[in-house]
């Protein structure tokens, strides 16, 4: 039969709890013990061997007792050991709410929150995480940057403050309480960086040979990390691969296989990350070739007296030398009748050659040059003459003196204008004189006053209501008007001149 021997409870609280202590039993009479053992802070049990006896009434009644007092003492050290853990959790201090995770862009201030219920003698600490570093302690700004302040308007609330955020500064930051055990919690600060190209690892400018793969190259730095695009500067497509177009592409790295004349010009590359500005880098591409060129009309007839345009197209890059030559192979510059003129384009450029007042020397062969470092080409141009009598209103030739010819002649057609003008009113004049007159004649009763005539002489174009044919109405009036009419009118006005005179007065 095994019995408990000795008990110790509750060793770890008996400070701090009068209740627990050692409890001992008496080894019952006549037991003999044959073994036994005991360690501190444990409830133990010793095992005896009792050699049984006959039992009494009494005896058997104090045990039950005994077990009964034994176990209500356990059940009450077991519930304030409860009590008192329970009353050390409510002393501690305890966070209100979490450090929030925050997102500020570089050059800015941002302020980290930190809010402590129950503080009482404890102290609050914020640290950097990623360098260990101890910021500020309770009241005291330990760190030594400027940047870094601590504000608070009660004993829970504290603020970090970070003014002129820095890339550096991203990372965590933990709000630390110094009880026992140690609480703590961390937030994390994200610093957002604008895109920055790295101009010493991207693309300036690129010169290459026709036919030869290119690689653009453009990086950049910032936080979160850039995009880069491409596109040209003119607008155009960009020609990757076997006739794909586009106008904008996303990648570090721009390769154009084969490349040609028509991939030359500037790019764009733009980095751009959501935190403005997006920045912008010019890269060159120069696509190198011999000359070539294409001329329009290579057969130009033009009649003597007249002027010529000669044209001349070419291409290359290097930019070519162009000048024009005549038949024997002499260079034309502009001179005299000469006018040599030539725009370029980027890779390409216009000659023009103006001939002025043809002559016949003039009619000929002409050539088109273009030289580069790559090569050279040329074409040529004929012209010859045209007989004037097959182009349709064709100029004179211009002659010395023409102008001063042009001025004289049209001063003699003006002359001889007015005089005829004069001669027609002379006539008029004439006729008004040999007809007869009555003797109540009045002048508006048959014809228009000699100004009015000449106005309408002298004015241009048709009036609404005229006929062409009657141009001069006192003229024509002249020549309806036949003698017999003439001696009939006058007979009338003398009839009425005698019957007037018999009226009473």
């Amino acid at each position: 039969m095994i019995v408990p021997r000795r008990l110790r409870l509750c060793d770890e609280q008996r400070d701090r709890f009068s209740s627990c202590g050692y409890v001992g039993m008496t080894s019952w009479d006549n037991a003999e013990v044959k073994g036994a053992s005991r360690v501190t802070g444990e409830v133990m049990t010793s095992h005896v061997r009792v050699t049984p006896r006959p039992q009494q009434k009494g005896r058997s009644d104090r045990t039950l007792l005994w077990l009964a007092s034994f176990t209500l003492l356990s059940l009450a050290c077991v519930l304030g050991f409860a009590d008192a853990a329970d009353g050390s959790e409510e002393t501690l201090p305890q966070f209100l709410e979490p450090i929030p995770n925050k997102t500020v862009v570089v050059g800015r201030n941002v302020i980290l929150p930190c809010s402590v219920d129950n503080l009482k003698g404890f102290k609050v600490a914020w640290i950097f995480v990623e360098t260990q570093t101890i910021l500020t302690i309770h009241h005291t700004i330990i760190t030594k940057n400027p940047r870094f302040s601590l504000a608070r308007n009660d004993h829970k609330h504290w603020y970090l403050e970070i003014s002129d955020v820095r890339p550096s500064d991203r990372g965590m930051y933990m709000c630390q309480v110094n009880s026992d055990p140690m609480m703590s919690q961390v937030g994390f600060l994200d610093v957002q960086v604008p895109p920055d190209i790295i101009d010493e690892e991207s693309s300036s400018e690129v010169v290459v040979k026709e036919s030869q793969d290119v690689t653009l190259e453009c990086r950049a730095r910032g936080s979160p990390k850039p995009v880069i695009s491409w596109k040209r500067e003119d607008g155009g497509k960009i020609d990757i691969n076997n006739g794909i177009n586009l106008k904008v592409t996303d990648s570090e790295v721009l390769h154009i296989p084969s490349v040609s004349r028509l991939h030359m010009g500037a790019y764009l590359c733009i980095a751009s990350n959501d935190v403005p500005p997006s920045v912008s880098k010019r890269i060159t591409l120069k696509v190198q070739f011999q000359p070539v060129l294409w001329i329009p009309n290579q057969l130009v007839g033009v009649a003597r007296g007249m002027d010529v345009t000669l044209e001349c197209h070419t291409e290359a890059f290097p930019n070519s030398i162009n000048y024009w030559t005549d038949d024997k192979g002499q260079m034309i510059l502009s001179s005299g009748r000469f006018d040599s003129i030539v725009a370029e384009n980027g890779y390409k450029a216009y000659m023009r050659l103006k001939i002025k007042n043809v002559q016949p020397e003039d009619f000929m062969s002409y050539g088109c040059y273009a030289k580069n470092s790559f090569g050279e080409t040329n074409g040529n141009v004929k012209v010859y003459e045209i007989p004037r009598q097959m182009i349709v209103n064709v100029p004179e030739p211009k002659k010395e003196g023409e102008n001063k010819r042009k001025k004289n002649r049209m001063k003699a057609e003006r002359k001889e204008k007015e005089e005829e003008e004069e001669d027609v009113d002379a006539e008029e004049e004439d006729s008004r004189e040999k007809e007869p007159k009555g003797e109540n004649y009045t002048k508006n009763f048959r014809r228009k006053d000699p100004d009015d005539e000449d106005d309408d002489e002298k004015s241009p174009g048709h009036r609404y209501g005229s006929h062409p044919g009657l141009r001069n109405n006192s003229s024509s009036a002249s020549r309806l008007r036949s003698p017999a009419t003439s001696i009939f009118l006058a007979f009338l006005l003398r009839l009425f001149g005698l019957w007037n005179a018999a009226l009473p007065v």
